[in-house]
């Protein structure tokens, strides 16, 4: 299966995703940015969090880009991609952005692939 996304102002990589934590019917539709460096599966506003009804997981720890440690939330929830395919994880909350973020373990829960071709402008995630 293959996702088509697309490129931002700055030409950041972006995915029209559903979220939602205990019923789907408090799913909600995010632009989520991909980001390679982003280790985790999602990270999201704090605002998102409550619309989306995740649950409570857990806390964590860790490094940002610039070497200084944060602490965040996580919750447990569920992001459907495509209409169809639907995965769970845990769900970083971020109370200093308004952007929601995709990472790499979102890319290998799903056993998917990221193309990027800048020269064409298209962004793409393969799943089988």
């Amino acid at each position: 299966m293959e996702i088509t996304g697309i490129f931002d102002k700055l030409g950041h990589p972006h995915f029209l995703i559903e979220v939602f934590g205990v019923s789907k019917k408090s799913k909600v539709k995010i632009d989520a940015m991909f980001d390679t460096g982003f280790t985790g599966f999602l990270n999201l506003p704090l605002a998102l969090c409550l619309q989306t009804g995740l649950v409570l997981y857990s806390t964590t720890s860790y490094k940002l880009a610039d070497g200084r440690q944060s602490s965040t939330i996580l919750c447990l929830g569920a992001v459907i991609i495509s209409n169809k395919n639907e995965v769970t994880g845990a769900i970083s909350i971020d109370f200093n952005t308004n952007e929601a973020l995709m990472g790499m373990e979102f890319l290998r829960k799903i056993k998917g692939r990221l193309q990027i071709d800048t020269s064409s402008q298209k962004v793409k995630l393969f799943m089988p």
